[in-house]
């Protein structure tokens, strides 16, 4: 349902409709199998049918992505009437933020979610050094960098956006700026993103933090997507000072521009990044601040626990 023009076939539907899962008495089935079924939870990583509403909402401004606009309309409903009826046969709904609780909650309120957020490995992260790594990448000293695998439709619209309507703002005020797609399987649109002045797409790479460490700026310019970003959690565990737009930062707790700088329109997204290119001392703060606060929130020390809860909870009930 990421890709357009590719449905999800209904495996989890057909998996809670099978008669073995569904047989209250499951030992008939399978000697030696103890009475009732497994409980089945299912781990929503984002609302589907949000990422699709927001897709539409994005492209049926521009004439040019009216066929993808389309195509969006078509799987919101679908998605919509999916999502309910894998929640609903679901003994326990988990979901990584607050929103993704509300929105699958629009669908039925009655349903049992928790929220568990996504989490990140401080200590890979933290082990990484620009100085020990001889093949460290150098894009030069005001590189802004893009991280994710570049065939998935919010990544590509983040990207284009950028390159489009952002990146000249900046390279007008600052000349040496350079915009370093960094994931692989790039799409066709990405890829003609290399051929113009100031601008690298990667491809695959085999550390992705030797890439997230040679940006001067971070930046997550996404306008269509749902959950939370994995990429935000990595950057900041690598100290990165970062531009998001408010949908990038979506569901985590971020209201402090000390932490991250905020911008939702061209305009200002290039001026928060030309400000911190400029300004050295603001990028460690902000650096040294996102580090403080997923050390403080999204390690997995803080995050196991709360998913292992959820599984005891299912097993005592059983």
């Amino acid at each position: 349902v990421q890709i357009e023009g590719i449905e999800m076939a209904p495996y989890g539907l057909w998996l809670a409709n099978h008669p073995l899962w569904r047989s209250a008495r499951v030992k008939e089935n399978l000697p030696g199998i103890p009475i009732g079924r497994p409980a089945l939870v299912f781990d929503d990583h984002n609302a589907e049918y949000v990422l699709q509403q927001r897709a539409w909402e994005t492209d049926v401004r521009r004439p040019a992505r009216w066929h993808a606009a389309a195509y969006s309309a078509i799987q919101v409903n679908k998605l919509r009437r999916y999502e309910r009826q894998i929640c609903q046969q679901a003994d326990r709904v988990i979901v990584v933020s607050d929103a993704d609780r509300d929105a699958l909650r629009t669908l039925d309120m009655t349903l049992d979610i928790t929220v568990v957020p996504n989490g990140v490995d401080l200590d890979y992260y933290a082990a990484y050094s620009r100085e020990r790594d001889s093949q460290a990448p150098d894009y030069g000293p005001k590189a802004l960098v893009f991280t994710g695998k570049m065939d998935f439709r919010p990544n590509i619209d983040a990207v284009v956006w950028f390159a489009d309507e952002v990146l000249p703002l900046i390279q007008r005020e600052e000349p040496e700026a350079r915009f370093v797609i960094v994931g692989k399987e790039p799409h066709p649109r990405v890829q003609a993103l290399a051929g113009r002045p100031g601008i690298t797409v990667t491809g695959w790479v085999p550390d992705i933090r030797a890439h997230i460490a040679s940006a001067a700026v971070y930046v997550v310019p996404l306008r269509i997507g749902g959950g939370t970003r994995l990429k935000v959690l990595e950057a900041m565990a690598m100290h990165s000072a970062m531009v998001s737009t408010r949908l990038g930062c979506e569901g985590f707790p971020l209201n402090d521009q000390q932490i991250v700088a905020f911008a939702d329109d061209a305009d200002a997204f290039a001026a928060a990044t030309v400000a911190l290119l400029r300004d050295p001392v603001r990028r460690a703060s902000q650096g040294e601040a996102g580090r403080q606060f997923v050390e403080a929130n999204y390690g997995w020390q803080a995050i196991v626990p709360r998913l292992r809860a959820v599984y005891d909870t299912l097993s005592s009930n059983g």
